[in-house]
């Protein structure tokens, strides 16, 4: 019989995930990590975009303080050969030194030391130190350009402040060497660390953060800020020394710094080849500054939305309560009766149960018991016929025995026809009565109507609006925050470029004004000149060739460094750096050329031109320098922040000088009418452009800087796509989220006001499902009544069969068995046929015998109903033993019982299991060897698990399943074997509702599990 299908109407309405406090928990446990995740990712964004600032100033200190070193390291150089030459002291060289050190505003003096570390009076400038000797021997930098032994190279020495003036001073020194190689003295250049300091503080990001440039060994040379108090500080023991720079000598340390105790970040960049090293910081209080104060605003918001929302919950919380104890008491009722009533049909259910499987193994019973009750009586019959016609005629009484054995066969056969048609019967008249239907406990009633409600969803609408609108405010202010980031970090990238090239175009402007110099005194077609020019262009590898032009603009044949391409006869006279230069009336101006393949290398390159004067200060031709732009677009490269925002080199006129990316597909293009050119270089001459690019027509942001002294700009792009890449993530994360929030709250409340109309509809139905179970309740009681009675009557008929046939057939098979007998003492010994069939006689009658005893125990079994009862299976297994001791004796079969355990079970019945299984057991032992029987138990999921085990031959690789089929047997069959043990078993166990099954390996013994309630009482079992 079914369950009785639940009633929708009268059901009390679930509480379901969405309940008050689950749903406002959920949407704040969202929020909290929402913002949570939020803050995480725009934390790790400032700190990156801090770290990415950074690193840009420390590229361009590097860049900056690395070109006014090499320059210094350069014009030592040339010094120092200048001395070992002896033409320090040339009116021509003093002035042109003079003229030079203009352009190193970092330079103090240029002064001679001699071997013996005494400081020459004679400096560039003149008159820079006292007249009296001054010894320099003790100083650092003196002692280890006196005891170098590799290749020359410039010392930089300890930021000291001299003895004489006062002023901080910090001494570069190259040696002098004699041609043998021998040490003669140094060169010292006298450099104003200030100088370095007002650099580091034009590109000074915060106060807090600091700019510096410190020795390897720790001794700051310059800061920025408070370069006078931090001058000379000794910080080798700080993390920065200690820890960072040995290990990476360019990253970013997270540090409190030794000088100011400030918690920074603080990118640095290690100058091997000078010994010093380059930083630049930002403090975590402003690198986060922005980042805090939208926290602060985000966790406030956050903790009133969710306070609102709580007592929101809290609110619609009390009135469902408030409602819900007035409906307690009908509850109850109704789960009383619920409980009284599934009892009620979980016991009819399992009488149907029962009343099911009896009928299927009466169905069974009755197609197979015809056949197996009768093929005995059939070989008694015709076996008994077949020995007839073997005996001798002599025997008349062996024919008449013969004849009297097969009627009485045959009449026996009749009479089990008769009695399994009855049975037939019975089985039919069982199976085809019908079963009641189950009760109905539903009544359509109709259910009163009920208002619905909206000030749910009027709430969840307003708080929804709030964090829409809370989210495009934050939305809004990222937008903002990712735009000044980017505007940040282009203009610190431009400033590196700018101050990179601005170093490069000064060594080059500072060489050509030199070559100029050259080319008025004559010196220019010397050997010497032409071998330090190109000693000093092997420094500079961005420029290709130098050269000069007489003042028609052919070109000299001569070139430094030497090239194969002819030179003579070519004319640069129409190229504008050279009329330009024809006109100009200064000794010294630098006048570019436009972007171009080079005359005289074929090359891409840009013309650096300077004017030759005569003695009357008359033009006389150019010298100039064909510079190669790729070298500018490598190093574009290496600072590149976007492929699609670009970096670049630009004439004030709008040529492409170098680009990065695809800078031989933009070089020397043409961008005059562009945005930067007629909106944003005529209103300042740096700043940030926002545009489409001409030059590849992506939206960007453009960081863009004038060089002064130069008519050149620098730019460098960050494209909005990438600007805006992480905020349009976030925002479309944090959108989505909003609206699912938003759309769970609305949800909610829709429930919520359902839930409101509901309540009043359900206390209605609850009154009218307490007297629906009540019916319902009695109906399942009468319908078990009626279940249990027609199993009664089915049960007591079956056993009235089952007595007639044990009483009518015990004097019938009595005789036969008495005429087989007499049969087998005068026929026995006759012939070897006769004894044959004589044999297959005795057999069936055997057979016979067993059937009968066992087919009735079989339908018994199947039909009684277990007297449950707490059982000790240790005391049954024992009294089994005893019962197979009487048939088997110790030396046949041995028993090994471990600890069983107490169940819920008919004993009787656990019995007749027991000595089914031992005797089985021991009926198929091999030969005279003893067997062993193992009894143990393990907890199972249905109870407990029973073992019995034995070692004997075990059972052949067949279905399992079919050993516990009535009148199976997996061996060969014994006479007195009817293949009904196992059935029996399986029937015994079923009926305590547990399950049997066997386990074998062949030659390896077998296993019968089957499994038993635990005992509800476990003492009284004990007992």
């Amino acid at each position: 019989m079914s369950s009785q299908p639940p009633i929708a109407p009268a059901q009390k309405p679930r509480r379901s995930p969405w309940s008050a406090y689950r749903v406002a928990l959920t949407v704040i446990a969202g929020l909290v990590a929402c913002v949570s995740l939020h803050l995480k990712f725009t934390y790790d964004k400032a700190i990156r975009d801090a770290e990415t600032l950074i690193q840009a100033l420390a590229v361009a200190s590097e860049q900056h303080i690395g070109s006014s070193l090499e320059a210094l390291d350069a014009l030592l150089d040339e010094l120092a050969l200048t001395v070992r030459d002896g033409r320090h002291n040339d009116r021509r060289f003093i002035d042109s030194i003079g003229a030079r050190l203009s352009s190193y505003p970092e330079v103090r003096y240029l002064g001679i030391a001699d071997a013996n570390g005494t400081l020459s009076s004679q400096t560039w400038p003149g008159n820079s130190l006292p007249t009296s000797a001054v010894d320099i021997s003790g100083r650092r930098y003196f002692i280890e350009q006196r005891d170098a032994t590799g290749p020359a190279r410039m010392v930089v020495g300890d930021p000291i402040r001299e003895l004489s003036t006062g002023e901080r001073t910090l001494h570069l020194s190259r040696p002098i060497r004699d041609r043998n190689g021998a040490f003669a003295g140094i060169v010292v250049a006298a450099v104003n660390p200030d100088t370095y300091a007002g650099f580091l503080s034009s590109i000074l990001y915060d106060e807090d953060g600091s700019c510096g440039l410190i020795s390897v060994t720790g001794r700051i040379i310059a800061r920025a800020p408070n370069q006078a108090d931090s001058f000379a500080r000794d910080i080798s023991d700080s993390d920065l020394i200690r820890l960072w720079a040995p290990n990476l000598p360019i990253g970013v340390a997270h540090l409190v710094a030794k000088t100011d105790a400030n918690d920074k970040l603080l990118a640095y960049r290690v100058l091997p080849e000078y010994s010093v090293m380059v930083t630049a910081g930002i403090s975590r209080a402003k690198g986060l500054g922005a980042w805090r104060r939208m926290a602060v605003v985000e966790l406030t918001l956050l903790v009133a939305f969710s306070a609102l929302l709580l007592y929101w919950t809290r609110h619609i919380r009390r009135q469902h309560l408030l409602l819900a104890t007035e409906q307690h008491t009908l509850e109850e009722a109704v789960a009383q009766r619920t409980i009284e009533l599934e009892a009620a049909r979980t016991l009819a259910e399992r009488r149907t149960s029962q009343l099911a499987r009896i009928n299927e193994e009466l169905k069974r019973l009755t197609l197979v018991a015809s056949h197996h009750l009768q093929e005995p009586l059939r070989s008694i019959v015709s076996c008994s016929q077949m020995l007839a016609r073997s005996v001798p005629p002599s025997l008349p009484d062996l024919e008449t025995r013969t004849q009297a054995t097969c009627q009485q066969g045959l009449a026996l056969k009749a009479r089990l026809s008769a009695f399994e048609a009855r049975i037939a019967e019975l089985t039919r008249l069982v199976v085809s009565s019908p079963s009641p239907a189950p009760p109905s406990t539903h009544r359509d009633d109709p259910p009163p109507p009920y208002m619905p409600t909206y000030s749910g969803r009027m709430v969840a609408a307003a708080i929804a609006g709030a964090l829409l609108v809370g989210n495009a405010l934050q939305a809004r202010s990222d937008y903002q925050s990712a735009i000044a980031a980017a505007e940040n970090l282009t203009a610190a990238v431009v400033k590196s470029i700018a101050h990179h090239l601005q170093g490069s175009f000064r060594r080059i402007d500072t060489m050509l004004d030199d070559v100029a110099l050259a080319a008025e005194d004559g010196r220019i077609q010397t050997e010497a000149f032409s071998e330090r020019l190109t000693a000093r262009l092997a420094t500079m590898p961005e420029v290709m060739l130098v050269t000069r032009t007489n003042s028609s603009g052919l070109v000299w044949p001569r070139t430094w460094p030497e090239t194969t391409t002819p030179t003579t006869g070519m004319d640069v006279s129409s190229y504008e750096y050279f009329r330009e230069q024809t006109t100009s009336h200064s000794q010294s101006q630098l006048v570019l050329g436009r972007p171009r393949l080079g005359p005289i290398t074929k090359h891409r390159s840009i013309q650096f031109s300077h004017p030759i004067l005569d003695a009357q200060g008359r033009f006389d031709g150019i010298v100039f320098a064909s510079v190669n732009p790729d070298l500018y677009a490598r190093f574009l490269e290496t600072v590149l922040l976007d492929p699609n925002g670009g970096t670049a080199v630009i004439t004030l006129s709008g040529h492409m000088v170098a680009r990065a990316p695809k800078h031989e597909e933009k070089f020397g293009i043409d961008i005059s009418n562009s945005d930067l050119f007629v909106r944003y270089l005529p209103r300042a001459t740096e700043g940030t452009a926002h545009l489409i690019s001409k030059a590849d027509g992506n939206d960007k942001l453009l960081g863009y800087r004038v060089l002064p002294g130069f008519p050149l700009v620098v730019t460098s792009g960050y494209s909005r796509d990438k600007t805006l890449h992480e905020w349009r993530i976030v925002t479309v994360l944090s959108t989505a989220l909003a609206i699912i929030a938003s759309l769970i709250l609305y949800f909610w409340a829709h429930r919520a006001d359902q839930h409101a109309g509901r309540l009043a509809h359900y206390r209605w139905r609850l009154a009218t499902e307490v007297a629906n179970r009540t019916s319902g309740l009695a109906a399942a009681r009468e319908a078990t009544e009626e279940r249990s009675e027609r199993l009664a009557e089915a049960n007591n008929r079956l056993h009235e069969l089952i007595q007639l046939i044990a009483a009518d057939l015990q004097q019938p098979l009595a005789e036969l068995t008495h005429h087989i007998g007499e049969l087998r003492e005068l026929a026995s010994g006759q012939s070897d046929e006769g004894d044959h069939w004589l044999g297959f006689i005795t057999a069936a009658n055997i057979h016979l015998n067993a059937l009968l005893r066992d087919y009735p125990r079989y339908v018994a079994a199947l039909c009684d109903e277990p007297r449950l009862c707490p059982t000790n299976c240790a005391a049954v297994a024992e009294d089994a033993i005893s019962k197979t001791r009487k048939r088997w004796p110790a030396e046949k079969i041995r028993f090994d019982v471990q600890p069983l355990p107490a169940v819920q079970a008919d004993a009787s019945m656990v019995l007749e299991v027991f000595v089914q299984l031992f005797t089985n057991a021991a009926s198929h032992c091999q030969g005279h060897q003893p067997i062993t029987v193992t009894v143990c138990s393990a907890p199972h999921q249905d109870g407990w698990r029973i073992t019995v085990a034995d070692d004997g031959p075990g059972l052949p690789p067949i279905n399992s399943e079919h050993l516990f089929r009535a009148f199976e047997t997996a061996h060969d069959r014994n006479p007195d074997s009817t293949g009904l043990g196992l059935p029996l078993c399986r029937v015994l166990v079923q009926s305590h509702g547990g399950h049997i099954w066997a386990t074998s390996m062949p030659g390896k013994g077998c296993s019968i599990h089957f499994t038993l309630p635990v005992a509800e009482d476990i003492h009284s079992a004990s007992a």
